[in-house]
């Protein structure tokens, strides 16, 4: 028999035997041998020091078995549809959701290495009864010291996609990985292409920042290792990130656009209920409270078992407090409403605001971390003496130029404000473009390590010798999420960004994964406006001009001038930042305009990075020229107040 003719026996065989997929890789060491010890050596696998132990056997396939020739390598579908189990768990009412966990889908059934282990067997004894010649075989599941998902791409299964698992075009990445290693000639498959493409939805998705880049995961961050391999107490910064899984997470998985067409098992052991009688979502109380025996008895027979009973506890406990923090108990008074509009610099939302605000009878809360220095009027846009004069306006002219202001004092004098307006009985709109404020008063503030001065310091005194950027360089290489939402020269948010990192060895990114649900402190309609990028563009130059007109130069000399004088935080905002360093002889005044617009331009870009990762946002497009009676109706409608 030819290796051609052993290859299409194997297929026929393993297809009759109920697997989804099979191919053949040589036995050979591996591509990415290299790869998996520098995994290790970065430590990324936590507390999976079994890993390191035979890295010469994972690597190499003919070290499991003498003489072996060819890899045969198999997929078994665990996939079930999320209706078949309510979206992951049957319907929840409001009161009992706060009180189920989550467990990852390949759980839900029997164990499946028993299962996987006997159908490779029975394969096997296949392949016997078929061919008169004698070969020997060696069947491995994934408890066995060998890189699966390498062997499986080089056999032809699929490619191994951005979040480090094994995907399929028609299969997705649902699926078990089974391997027979043999002494038998059988011709090799040809490997699958990747098919990831530009797609970044796995690394935005993950709660926990554990994909760090394309293709890298750190296994001490993955909510899988955390609730199943980690024995030790979870970090406590970490453990809000959990949500309400249990056991598993299958987040990376399901936002996968490969999963979502994925065909459903055809092995009965694998589907609901199976012999693991819990549900996907099963009672925390109930595991929180179990004894040993219980332990026993619910899980026998479950892949499961591979977290103990203390492990398991820790988890439900861990997940029950979080959902208590999402579903708090609700009061029986309604939470105030807010009407925010919100978009980049030079969208026209002040003049949106103020109309809709004398429509409504309306105040504004500022969201602008610049207008509420005092004196700093022509830089930060503000708003006329006749606008102010029209409209009742909040969180402007708050401190000197000089002072320091942080976002949990913003928030704390926003809530103030938008309380005393409801107290009122006028409707409260939140008008503004600075995203942190934004996210800061709809979101919460999160729960970041306390302040290091000296780690502070030490980074100030970095800045002044070598500028931002290489810090903004050193965030983005520990935190490119964060990097991107923060501009080059914002200092103070750079700071912040290496001191969590510093403190917390968690990117603040990830800590701040509170902001991917829906805004809850206030019932809150977010809309924002948005502009062709031309047209933005045009009106940015076009504020530029008229800044430098209305004698920006001079308020920032003025300024300077005064004892106390600007504040390292304050000559950080765009326009005047750039003045301030015409002023000192760094550049022309030609070039400090040129350099406001292009710091615009980028903060604009800055911004709609922003905004394209809030949750619940509503867009209301520009199309010039709109009238300003046509855009405010828009926005009242998505407002839903017509």
């Amino acid at each position: 028999m030819t290796p051609a003719n052993r290859a299409e026996l194997v297929r026929r065989l393993a297809l009759e035997m109920g697997f989804d997929r099979v191919g053949i890789a040589r036995a050979q060491p591996v591509d990415r041998g290299d790869y998996l010890r520098d995994w290790l050596a970065r430590g990324f696998a936590g507390h999976m020091h079994y890993l390191a132990r035979q890295v010469h056997l994972r690597t190499d396939p003919r070290r499991l078995l003498t003489a072996a020739r060819s890899v045969i390598v198999v997929t078994d579908n665990y996939h079930q549809a999320a209706d078949s189990a309510g979206a992951n768990g049957p319907p929840l009412t409001r009161t009992e959701r706060p009180h189920r966990g989550r467990i990852a889908q390949y759980a839900w059934g029997r164990d499946y290495h028993r299962i996987l282990r006997n159908k490779l067997q029975r394969l096997v004894k296949a392949l016997h009864a078929s061919m008169a010649e004698p070969f020997s075989a060696r069947v491995c599941v994934d408890t066995a010291p060998i890189v699966e998902r390498e062997l499986a791409a080089a056999a032809g299964i699929g490619w191994i996609g951005k979040n480090t698992m094994l995907l399929h075009q028609d299969l997705g990445s649902f699926f078990f990985l089974g391997e027979i290693i043999t002494t038998l000639d059988i011709a090799p498959s040809c490997p699958l292409r990747d098919r990831c493409g530009s797609c970044r939805r796995c690394l935005e998705a993950c709660p926990t920042g554990a994909l760090i880049a394309p293709y890298q995961m750190d296994a001490r961050r993955c909510i899988a290792y955390l609730t199943i391999e980690c024995r030790d107490e979870i970090p406590e910064p970490l453990q809000p990130l959990m949500g309400d899984w249990v056991f598993g997470c299958d987040v990376c998985q399901e936002v996968c656009p490969y999963n979502r067409n994925a065909p459903t098992t055809r092995e009965p052991a694998y589907q609901l209920p199976g012999r693991n009688p819990l549900p996907p979502r099963p009672p925390l109380s109930e595991i929180m409270n179990w004894t040993p025996e219980q332990y026993e008895r619910h899980l026998a027979g479950s892949a499961m078992k591979r977290a103990t009973l203390p492990m398991l506890q820790r988890n439900a406990a861990i997940a029950c407090r979080n959902l208590e923090k999402r579903h708090p108990a609700r009061t029986p008074a309604d939470p105030i409403r807010v009407l925010a509009l919100v978009g980049c610099t030079a969208s026209g939302k002040s003049r949106v605001a103020l109309e809709l605000a004398q429509r409504l009878g309306g105040e504004i809360v500022s969201v602008d971390s610049m207008k509420i220095y005092r004196r700093m009027n022509i830089g930060t846009a503000k708003p006329s003496s006749e606008a102010r004069h029209k409209v009742r306006h909040h969180l402007i002219d708050v401190v000197e130029p000089s002072e320091p202001f942080s976002l949990g004092r913003y928030v704390e004098l926003a809530d103030a404000a938008i309380r005393e307006i409801a107290a009122r009985g006028r409707p409260v709109l939140a008008v503004g473009g600075t995203m942190m404020f934004v996210r800061g008063l709809f979101w919460g503030v999160f729960a970041g390590p306390s302040s290091d001065p000296t780690f502070r310091q030490a980074l100030r005194q970095r800045a002044q010798r070598e500028g931002t950027q290489p810090l903004h360089a050193e965030l983005a290489s520990v935190d490119a999420q964060a990097a991107a939402r923060i501009h080059p020269h914002d200092l103070r948010r750079i700071e912040r960004a290496l001191e969590v990192y510093h403190l917390a060895g968690v990117p603040i990114s990830v800590l701040q994964k509170q902001w991917d649900q829906p805004p809850s402190r206030y019932d809150c309609r977010l809309v924002a406006l948005r502009l062709p990028k031309e047209e933005a563009n045009r009106r940015i130059n076009a504020r530029v001009r008229w800044m430098i007109d209305a004698g920006l130069v001079d308020e920032v000399r003025s300024l300077l001038a005064e004892p106390g004088g600007i504040g390292a935080q304050a000559a950080q905002a765009v326009g005047y930042a750039e003045i301030i360093a015409h002023l000192r002889g760094e550049c022309t005044l030609a070039e400090a305009i040129e350099q406001v617009k292009i710091n615009s331009r980028r903060l604009a870009k800055h911004q709609r990075t922003w905004m394209r990762g809030m949750a619940g946002l509503r867009w209301v497009d520009l199309t010039p020229p709109d009238s300003l009676e046509q855009i405010a109706d828009r926005v009242a409608q998505a407002w839903d107040l017509t």
